[in-house]
């Protein structure tokens, strides 16, 4: 028995992160006639040398699974349909749809498939019995970050995905709150909708050198509209003018068009003397998994300041380090926090004093004194967990 795992063509290393730990757990079940599973991982086409680390990244967690260079390709639904005319799937009125390619089989010789849902995509046609995974529906909340206007490309996508979701064989969550954003927003009936458990990563040790009594925060942060950068550097102008004593470091993707000269367009209405906090901070570029894991041994606070993370990654990645953590609350935040077990600082308006107020509360609250804090291994997540949607899917 043969899974694909396929992941969004815009994949970044949270992504591939996600994929190799459901490689991981799937690796370990069995079908209902005894059959192992064997998985195929569909990894985004990149220079050579970023591929290979991401395909050796994918391998350290799941060691037995194959690594496929993936490429999507949007194709006329009208020749989709000459192409491949046993699809069953209801495409009228969906002009375009998206196949995601390996130069080969296309993931044809798979059983099923779990695809890393990106609405960006658009209508996925499903080759294969197809479930969608989605970490959140975070355009629902923040559109200006997908979009400008209603005519935005993104929109007529996002409609034409919600279309296939409503009719594959499942579509996965780990949040209720997101699975009633499927239900309510994307008009996924509740039959199809299966609860998984969050990924949690492995502990991290701390491994900082200098030991002084001021704290390193790690900000994860991108330069678009869903991390809110306005209120954000405001509120960190705030806290930093009111003695906050937290040396800065800024991480993420694209962290440098922070201060680069193709300066986010995100950037060029916030106020000069906000932006200048930058200039004392620490700018770090993550491209892998490890990247992020080799910053988290060095801080003491994280914090993230997105709107609408499904899946906080700042939250995962505080429960690795047994670190506070400071976020904007909204309901899948709070549900994570509390099943990981979290310290938390939350704000509940995205606005400059409460984010400064939420930053004095977490550095003010943790000890500095330089004593190594171990962190504690959260019980893992179960191959079994999966079953229900191998069922749907080879059903």
């Amino acid at each position: 028995m043969k899974i694909a795992i396929i992941l969004p063509e815009k994949a970044i290393y949270r992504d591939v992160w996600r994929a190799a730990k459901l490689a991981e757990l799937l690796q370990f079940l069995k079908g209902a006639d005894g059959a192992e599973v064997e998985v195929v991982i569909g990894l985004p086409r990149a220079a050579d040398e970023v591929w290979r680390r991401g395909e050796a990244e994918i391998k350290a967690i799941a060691p037995r699974c194959i690594v496929r260079h993936l490429g999507w390709e949007r194709v006329a639904t009208e020749m989709a349909l000459r192409m491949y005319p046993a699809i069953q799937s209801d495409l009228e009125g969906i002009h375009e749809v998206s196949i995601p390619r390996d130069w080969g089989w296309n993931f044809t010789d798979c059983d099923a498939w779990i695809v890393l849902a990106d609405a960006w995509h658009g209508a996925v046609l499903p080759l294969k019995p197809t479930a969608f995974y989605v970490r959140d529906l975070a355009a629902r909340y923040v559109p200006s970050a997908f979009g400008q206007d209603l005519h935005a490309p993104y929109w007529e996508r996002q409609t034409d995905a919600f279309r296939l979701w409503r009719q594959s064989h499942a579509v996965v969550a780990s949040s209720d709150a997101t699975l009633d954003d499927l239900s309510s927003y994307a008009g996924v009936r509740r039959s199809r909708l299966i609860k998984v458990p969050a990924f949690r990563a492995l502990p991290v040790r701390r491994v900082k050198s200098e030991r002084t009594a001021d704290p390193t925060l790690l900000w994860l942060v991108e330069p678009d509209a869903g991390y809110d950068l306005a209120n954000a550097l405001e509120g960190l102008r705030i806290y930093k003018a009111e003695g906050g004593l937290a040396r800065i470091l800024v991480a993420g993707v694209n962290a440098h068009r922070l201060v680069s000269s193709e300066l986010a367009s995100e950037l060029r209405t916030v106020p000069t003397w906000s932006r200048k906090v930058l200039e004392c901070a620490a700018l770090e570029p993550i491209a892998h998994e490890s990247d992020l894991r080799r910053l988290i041994q060095r801080v003491d606070l994280v914090w993230s300041s997105a709107l609408a993370d499904g899946e906080n990654e700042g939250l995962v990645r505080a429960s690795a380090a047994n670190l506070p953590f400071i976020g904007y609350r909204y309901p899948q935040s709070e549900m994570l926090a509390e099943a990981l077990g979290v310290r938390v600082s939350f704000y509940n308006q995205s606005t400059p004093p409460e984010i400064a107020d939420a930053l004095h509360l977490a550095s003010d609250a943790t000890s500095f004194s330089g004593i190594e804090r171990d962190s504690t291994l959260p019980a893992p997540t179960l191959p079994e967990e999966w079953l229900p949607v191998l069922d749907r899917l080879l059903r």
